[in-house]
């Protein structure tokens, strides 16, 4: 009830402005003042046993994702492994996407793998003028325009939180099943749990986004988290491996940070008195 009425506390705060200043720009994705929670679930093995809403926050009402939209998508990769569709994150990229010409493309990227991309450490960074590439963009050339517009892949490289790689991801997704995030994740995870509300953000070529903007609500977060900490099982069905969920949620990047990247998920150590607990968690702004 202290962290329930300190959350309130906050809130009342971030209602009135005087809350910790956001550096964002962008006020459609983030409000100018930052604090505001609007929901808090706990669950203690395996039961619901707190939900508080607040603000304009209920039970049915969708929360708008950022970068938790990353985490499904890995969940999706995970699963087209467990199914045989893609045979191995340690695969070249290029094997499963035919419609790039491999004349064009920058050199190093003939040996990115899909675990450089699930990791963040694929290496590609932008170059050129993104406003006018936005204009031509389809589902054919988009993960080629990506692709050429880098710059060379180093043999080493460093990790780099961004979209790219998500994005490139589903177009291996697709290629392979011929379905968008949504459908694939509906198929495998929603329907066996449940999860009957929900919505994808489009990428600028049309399939679903793997970066950012799923919404669902709370409650459906909280089963999705359940999920994983119980090693790919929800109400006694398997939906993933626990060799895919174990390799997840192993850390694969960042590891001299506190916070350490997994596949597209992430892992920090919490200390509570004399107890130190591994948090494997999805985030996003």
């Amino acid at each position: 009830m202290k962290f329930v009425n300190k959350t309130e506390k906050k809130n009342q705060k971030f209602k009135k402005g005087k809350g910790k200043k956001s550096k964002c720009k962008d006020s459609t994705r983030q409000p100018k003042v930052k604090g505001n929670i609007d929901s808090i679930l706990i669950a203690k093995n395996g039961k619901l046993i707190l939900e508080e809403y607040f603000a304009d926050a209920n039970v049915d009402k969708l929360h708008y994702q950022m970068s938790i939209t990353k985490s499904i998508t890995a969940n999706a990769i995970g699963k087209a492994i467990d199914l045989g569709i893609i045979k191995s994150e340690n695969d070249f990229i290029l094997n499963y996407l035919p419609e790039v010409d491999k004349s064009k493309i920058a050199k190093g990227t003939e040996k990115l793998k899909i675990s450089d991309l699930l990791s963040m450490q694929s290496g590609i960074r932008f170059k050129g003028n993104k406003a006018k590439l936005r204009k031509g963009v389809t589902k054919k050339n988009h993960v080629e325009l990506y692709l050429i517009n880098t710059s060379q892949i180093p043999e080493n490289k460093n990790y780099k939180y961004d979209g790219t790689n998500p994005s490139i991801l589903l177009h291996i997704l697709y290629n392979k099943t011929g379905k968008i995030l949504s459908e694939f994740t509906e198929e495998y995870f929603f329907n066996p749990m449940g999860i009957k509300k929900y919505k994808f953000n489009k990428s600028i070529c049309g399939i679903d986004a793997g970066a950012a903007g799923m919404e669902l609500r709370s409650r459906d977060m909280l089963k999705i988290g359940l999920m994983i900490k119980d090693g790919g099982v929800w109400n006694g069905k398997r939906l993933l491996s626990k060799e895919w969920v174990d390799k997840k949620t192993a850390v694969h990047a960042n590891a001299d940070q506190p916070n350490h990247y997994e596949y597209f998920w992430w892992i920090h150590e919490a200390k509570v008195e004399d107890k130190t607990y591994d948090v494997k968690s999805a985030r996003g702004a």
